[in-house]
C-alpha cells in the first residue's frame, strides 16, 4: 500500500487489500512519463494539476470524443474510445503529480470520499461550528448491462472511514442521496411490438417516451421477451429498435437481442428504469406513457438466457 495511506485515518478493516498499481497493470493502462503527460502540457487537453493543503487533489476537466453518440455503432464506439483515453490520461497526470516531488506518495494514497469528508472537517474547524447536518452526497451507480458497478457496501465503507475522521456531534444527523442504488430496480417498463421488419422491431415507447436515458447514458436495460400465447424461440438474435413517432431520432443506440420469431404483438420486459424513466417522458407527437401497475415481484437487473411465456 502506500507510504501514507498505511497511516491514515481509514480503519485497518476498511483498508483497501490491493494494489493499485496492479490494477492498473490488469487494465495494461499506460503511464507514459513526468516529461510527456505532466511537465509540457502544450496540446494535452488538460490546464494541470493544483493540490489543496487539506489533501485534495484537483485535475482539471479534459474534452474529448464525437458529440452526440446515438445514431451509428462506430460513433457510440468512437465516444467510449475518447472516455477511455481521458479517464486513462487523468490517471496518468495524477500519479505524475503525486510522485514527481520525491516524498513517496503514489496512487495508492489516494483515498478519494476520505479525503473530500477530511475537507468537511477542516472546514468546519475553521469556521469554528459545530455541524448539525451532514450530506455525504450520492448518487450511488445501479447496476446496468456492461457497467462494472461495485457493490455498495463499498462506498459505506469509505463513508464510514470518512466519518470515524471527523469530530461530529454526537446528535450531528448523517445524510445521502442514495440516489439510482435505491429506485433503479424498482420499476420496469413493459411495452408491446407493433411491427417487425426483418431485423427491426418498432414499440409503443422510445426516446422521446421512458427511454431516453439509453440515449443520454447511455445506458443498456436489460430486457426480456414476454408472449402470451405459447412458447417462442430458443434460438435469439440482435434487433434494431425504434419508438411509435415517426421521429428519425427515434431509435434507441442499442439492439436488443431477442428470440428471433419476435413477432407483432409481443411484449417486452425492460429493467433498470426506476431512476429516470417516467420523470423524463414527455408528449412529443401524442404519445405518452402512463399507466403504472404495482406487482411484487423481484427485481428484473439482468436478461435472461430465455424469453418468459404465458406458462413460465
Amino acid at each position: 500500500m502506500g507510504t501514507y495511506y498505511d497511516n491514515s485515518i481509514v480503519p485497518d478493516h476498511l483498508k483497501r487489500k490491493f494494489d493499485v498499481y496492479d490494477r492498473i497493470k490488469k487494465l495494461s493502462i499506460d503511464m507514459g512519463s513526468f516529461d510527456a503527460d505532466v511537465a509540457d502540457l502544450k496540446g494535452a487537453g488538460i490546464a494541470g494539476i493544483v493540490f489543496h493543503e487539506s489533501g485534495l487533489v484537483f485535475l482539471s476537466g479534459q474534452g474529448g470524443g464525437p458529440g452526440q453518440m446515438y445514431d451509428d455503432p462506430a460513433r457510440i464506439k468512437e465516444g467510449a474510445d475518447a472516455a477511455e483515453e481521458i479517464a486513462d490520461s487523468m490517471i496518468k497526470r495524477l500519479h505524475w503529480g503525486l510522485t514527481c516531488g520525491g516524498e513517496g506518495g503514489d496512487l495508492n494514497d489516494v483515498i478519494s470520499l476520505v479525503t473530500a469528508l477530511g475537507l468537511v472537517g477542516e472546514i468546519a474547524g475553521a469556521a469554528g461550528v459545530d455541524i448539525h447536518f451532514l450530506d455525504v452526497g450520492g448518487g450511488f451507480p445501479a447496476a446496468y448491462k456492461g457497467v462494472v458497478t461495485p457493490p455498495l457496501s463499498a462506498y459505506m465503507d469509505e463513508i464510514d472511514a470518512g466519518l470515524a475522521g471527523l469530530e461530529l456531534r454526537r446528535d450531528c444527523v448523517t445524510m445521502c442521496e442514495p440516489g439510482r442504488a435505491m429506485v433503479a430496480s424498482g420499476c420496469s417498463l413493459v411495452v408491446q411490438v407493433l411491427l417487425r421488419k426483418e431485423d427491426q422491431i418498432y414499440i409503443n415507447d422510445g426516446v422521446h417516451g421512458s427511454l431516453s436515458e439509453m440515449v443520454t447514458g447511455p445506458l443498456r436495460m436489460p430486457v426480456r421477451l414476454i408472449r402470451l400465447d405459447g412458447d417462442p424461440s430458443d434460438r435469439y438474435a440482435d434487433f434494431a429498435v425504434a419508438g411509435p413517432t415517426c421521429d428519425s431520432v427515434d431509435m434507441l443506440p442499442f439492439p436488443f437481442r431477442l428470440p428471433e420469431d419476435i413477432r407483432e404483438g409481443d411484449w417486452l420486459e425492460i429493467g433498470q428504469l426506476g431512476a429516470y424513466g417516467s420523470a423524463l417522458r414527455t408528449q412529443f407527437n401524442g404519445f405518452y406513457p402512463d399507466t403504472f401497475v404495482t406487482l411484487r415481484d423481484e427485481p428484473f437487473i439482468d436478461s435472461p438466457s430465455r424469453a418468459r411465456s404465458s406458462g413460465a
